[in-house]
């Protein structure tokens, strides 16, 4: 994570402010017993610190597992299920009865079908090379073709990423509070920034 300035913060401070943000969640969960978008948004987070946490310790995670890149497809499920819950919180508040349940009947079924994609073609194609070579990346050594798996997460991403943008620049227009307002119009700028990364990430994988 790199600041205006050029100066970088260890991943390992990101995530341990995500594990500290996620325990005072929970701590206010069970004091309070908030609602389904509490808990939606905790998950969220939680998730998404779960998959910040397998990529920190992903090197010696695969060594402990013998297999090359488990630890990075993991962590990508992990974000997915983590933008789904987003994309679900946002849904909740968007709609309600037969037509909420419809739309997450939908994504739900688009995330187990990437989440199985990914894993299968993960697990079918991966290439064993040695878990110390230094130029190892992303599934393969480094001057080979990208793995066919560092795509498939794209497309629900994406589709999910727009959604989240949508809904949740409907809810700055709409939203009575100023303080909820200003809320949503971080996660706008997220799903846009989100985007421009997977068409970069689309981008060198083509190129």
């Amino acid at each position: 994570v790199c600041s205006s300035t050029g100066m970088s913060v260890p991943p390992g401070v990101v995530t341990v402010a995500c594990w500290s943000m996620s325990a005072y969640k929970a701590n206010d969960l069970i004091r309070s017993r908030a609602g389904r978008s509490a808990r939606l948004l905790w998950l969220a987070l939680v998730t998404a610190t779960l998959s910040l946490t397998v990529q920190l310790y992903a090197p010696a995670l695969d060594r402990l597992a013998g297999t090359p890149n488990l630890a990075g497809v993991a962590a990508g499920c992990l974000a997915l299920v983590s933008v789904a819950t987003a994309q679900t919180f946002l849904l909740t508040m968007r709609y309600e009865g037969g037509a909420l349940r419809q739309r997450l009947r939908w994504r739900l079924l688009a995330l187990a079908t990437s989440v199985v994609l990914l894993t299968t073609v993960f697990l079918l194609t991966a290439t064993p090379y040695p878990l110390t070579d230094p130029s190892a990346h992303d599934g393969a050594p480094a001057g080979t073709a990208p793995a066919p798996y560092a795509i498939l997460d794209v497309p629900y991403l994406a589709w999910a990423m727009v959604e989240i943008a949508a809904l949740a620049a409907r809810f700055t227009r709409i939203a009575a509070r100023p303080l909820l307002r200003a809320g949503f119009c971080p996660v706008v700028v997220a799903a846009v920034l989100c985007l421009l990364h997977l068409a970069v990430k689309v981008t060198t994988i083509a190129g």
